[in-house]
């Protein structure tokens, strides 16, 4: 999220969410960090790791992590419709380019990886969106980034299989783990130049 944020409106939303997923006897806590450009909070749901026998670790939790800041400049804003479970609205969301160019920071500045940033990134692609590079210059990242990440994943491709294994749980097609394979072979990282 982007722009002017109304903290308190986003604090009544995910406390609503919460409600509603206690009215559904789902167990659930709260965890929320306020800075003043940054937003933080966890949904912890315990035992649900277990009981879904995704670990063996009973003290496991599942977590939500909604992370909201207002330091990065120049977003391209799209209007979606979101026609999924039962619900019908305009959502208003960044470009899919601007998501990848996040996601891939994401992925070159997390010290420990995590499946997610490579399946996301591959995922992004393959849904059209390409390297903003106006984006990338507004946000002072360097212009090096798509050679970054394909350096950190040549160090971290020994650790592909653990990658996978971790990630498959939470794919609703299994297989589709696999494309953490794709990752090197996507210098199909294309540049789109917008004008701002």
């Amino acid at each position: 999220m982007t722009g002017k944020l109304d903290f308190e409106k986003t604090d009544s939303i995910v406390k609503s969410v919460v409600t509603r997923f206690l009215k559904e006897n789902i167990a659930v806590s709260l965890y929320r960090n306020k800075k003043p450009k940054r937003i933080y909070y966890e949904l912890r749901f315990p035992d649900l790791m277990y009981d879904l026998k995704l670990s063996k670790n009973k003290q496991e939790k599942l977590m939500i992590k909604i992370d909201i800041e207002k330091f990065w400049l120049g977003h391209h804003k799209e209007t979606v419709l979101f026609n999924r479970y039962g619900v019908l609205a305009n959502v208003m969301t960044p470009s899919l380019d601007n998501v990848l160019v996040q996601k891939m920071a994401a992925y070159k500045n997390r010290g420990q990886t995590m499946a997610r940033d490579i399946y996301d990134i591959i995922w992004l692609i393959g849904h059209g969106a390409r390297i903003d590079k106006e984006f990338i210059k507004k946000n002072k990242i360097a212009p090096s980034l798509k050679n970054q990440l394909l350096n950190k994943y040549e160090r971290e491709k020994k650790s592909i299989k653990k990658f996978k294994d971790r990630l498959r749980p939470f794919l609703i097609n299994e297989d589709a783990s696999e494309k953490l394979d794709y990752f090197q072979r996507s210098g199909t990282f294309c540049y789109t130049h917008r004008s701002l």
